[in-house]
This record gives C-alpha cells, sequence and structure tokens, in this order.
C-alpha cells in the first residue's frame, strides 16, 4: 500500500501571481534604468560628435586665415631649379632668370570690381540677397570670408607659364533643405588666378617676363587647378558663422554703419591691410532632437518657461514660434592672429 507523502507543498495561486507582480517591477525597474543609461550616452555622444567636428572646422579655417596675406618670395632654389629645366634652354641661354617676387598685377577690387580682388582678408557680413552679384546665391544665415595667399610652383608645363599662384579660399553658408529638416551648411571655395607670362611654352616671348602691367594679359579667378573646388560642403547643421576683424590696438574694424573693410566698402577699403587679428564664432546644432522640451525656464522669473534663445556676438537667433526646437547648440569661439597682412604687403 503506497501512503501519500503529507509533506509536499506547492505555490498557489497567490503566490504565483505575487512574484509575477514583483518580477514585472523588477524588470521595468531595469528597462527604466537603461533607457536613462542609455539616453545620458546619446547625449554624451551628441555632445562630443557636435563638439569634435565644430572644433574641426574651425582648425581649418585658423589655418587659412594665418595664411591670408602672404607673399612669395624665389629663392637660389627655385632660380636654380628654373634654370635646369629643359624647357627654360632657350630663355636662360639669352639671360632670363626668375623674378624674385611675383610678377602678377595686384588687382584693388576697387570701383565695381571686387569680384577680382586680390585683398588678403575680406569679411562680409551677413550675407544677402541685396548685396552685389557675386553674392546673390548666398543665404543670410552667416558671415562670408574670403582669404588669399601667394605660392609657388615648378612642377608642370602649366607652371611654367605661371610659376607665381595667388589661391583664393571662400568660406561661406548656404540653405540645405534635406529630410524636411531647413538648415544651413558651411560651404568652401578654391580658386586660383590665372594670369601667364606666355600662351606656350615653346613660344618665344615667354622668355620676356612681363616688366608693365599693362603689358599683361586680363587675370581671373578660375577653379581649375589641381588643388581647386568650385564649392564642397565642409560641416552641416550651422546655425551662425561670424568672423570680426580687429586693428593692432585691439579695435573692431568698423564704420559706422557697422560694415567691415571691402573693395566696395568706400569708407573703410582703405583698412584691409590694418587687420591684425580676426575673432570666430560658429554655432553649430545637433543632427537629431536633443530637449525633451522645447522652452527653458525664464531667467527673469523662474516659475514661467519661455522659448530658447541662441545669442551671437553679432545678433540674436530666436527659433520660430511654429517650431519645436529641441536641438543641442555649441559654440566655438577663437582668436587667430594674421600675421601675412600688414608686413609682406609694406
Amino acid at each position: 500500500m503506497i501512503k501519500k507523502n503529507k509533506n509536499n507543498k506547492g505555490l498557489t495561486l497567490i503566490e504565483i501571481l505575487i512574484s509575477i507582480i514583483i518580477t514585472s517591477v523588477m524588470i521595468m525597474a531595469m528597462y527604466t534604468s537603461y533607457n536613462v543609461v542609455s539616453g545620458a550616452y546619446q547625449q554624451v555622444s551628441d555632445k562630443a560628435k557636435i563638439s569634435g567636428s565644430s572644433r574641426d572646422l574651425v582648425t581649418m579655417i585658423m589655418r587659412d586665415i594665418r595664411m591670408a596675406g602672404f607673399r612669395y618670395y624665389s629663392g637660389d632654389y627655385a632660380a636654380q631649379q628654373f634654370e635646369e629645366d629643359a624647357r627654360n634652354a632657350t630663355c636662360v641661354a639669352d639671360g632670363l632668370r626668375l623674378t624674385d617676387r611675383n610678377y602678377i598685377s595686384y588687382n584693388s577690387g576697387y570701383d565695381g570690381e571686387e569680384e577680382f580682388s586680390h585683398a588678403p582678408l575680406v569679411i562680409r557680413k551677413n550675407v544677402s540677397k541685396d548685396q552685389p552679384d557675386l553674392h546673390n546665391t548666398f543665404d543670410t544665415c552667416c558671415d562670408r570670408i574670403e582669404i588669399i595667399y601667394e605660392d609657388f610652383s615648378l612642377l608642370t608645363t602649366e607652371d611654367q607659364l605661371q610659376p607665381f599662384k595667388i589661391y583664393k579660399i571662400s568660406y561661406y553658408a548656404k540653405q540645405i533643405d534635406k529630410d524636411d529638416d531647413k538648415r544651413y551648411g558651411v560651404y568652401k571655395k578654391i580658386e586660383s588666378w590665372k594670369q601667364p607670362r606666355g600662351t606656350s611654352y615653346t613660344d618665344l616671348d615667354i622668355c620676356d617676363w612681363p616688366g608693365r602691367e599693362e603689358d599683361l594679359v586680363a587675370g581671373f579667378w578660375d577653379d581649375d587647378c589641381s588643388n581647386c573646388f568650385s564649392e564642397a560642403l565642409v560641416r552641416d547643421h550651422v546655425v551662425d558663422m561670424e568672423f570680426i576683424p580687429f586693428d593692432e590696438n585691439g579695435k573692431i574694424l568698423m564704420d559706422t554703419a557697422k560694415n567691415f573693410p571691402t573693395p566696395e566698402n568706400m569708407n573703410l577699403r582703405d583698412r584691409l591691410f590694418d587687420i591684425r587679428t580676426v575673432d570666430i564664432r560658429i554655432t553649430f546644432r545637433s543632427k537629431n532632437d536633443f530637449y525633451k522640451q522645447d522652452k527653458q525656464i525664464d531667467p527673469t522669473n523662474p516659475d514661467s518657461k519661455v522659448a530658447r534663445k541662441i545669442y551671437g556676438l553679432q545678433r540674436n537667433y530666436i527659433p520660430d514660434d511654429d517650431k519645436v526646437d529641441k536641438y543641442l547648440r555649441d559654440s566655438v569661439i577663437v582668436t587667430v592672429n594674421t600675421r601675412n597682412i600688414g608686413q609682406a604687403f609694406q
């Protein structure tokens, strides 16, 4: 006869339900903690991406601004290179040597020819469509800066025609409308000044260096060179880009209308070579939403909230009232010394 084990014990329905509830609470707590940690990590990652990429762009602009106004002087090595090149044999026999300084004529950009300007550094504020034709394709988000410097090369046949180079680097902003997100991007453009000393290196006329400016062919800016390009997007999601020029006394170079020195600015164009430092401020925003709310606490009334405002050096940026503003913004501010302006040009 089989005896029943009276010590067998099981879980009652109530105990099972209580276990399920406790497990569910623990899972929910773990999931909530995971979301919090994941969200915090994503925010830190977004901050790092904005900070890193913005500083990369500012570093690029700083390097180019330091080149503004650089003048090339050919030394003994360049002269020897010119003499030993077989393509110059006839010219060298006639006693031709490489000039010490750039023979290309300087173009001031005055009298309505600002697109041909050789001014070392030009900053145009809040570039808008009421500016000259050269600038009417750009939007009103940001300042535009143009940087010009000299170089030298004797590597190719084309270099024989024009060994001295002048390059112009431009940074500006244009509106981008992709993925239902209207925003701005920073673009870069590199051009070279075309003004050869002859039509062909087999042409005997090339043996004569230009002696007078009136003997030179008309020059023009062209993006057709080995390191030139017409336009390239270098940074997306920009909010504002500002450049402010200062003179040797630390005063802002600005007229009563708050315009900077440019070839077309009759009031201040004679100070284009007085720029000694440039303050750069560029503000970027995150690609995706960062904040959960589109408002911030009113600094004048802690009990209320107001729309977010991002203040710049020159102007304010206020999000549209009909658009939720949840982006993270980061600004980079640096001062750059224009070490080649006011020295080599004098």
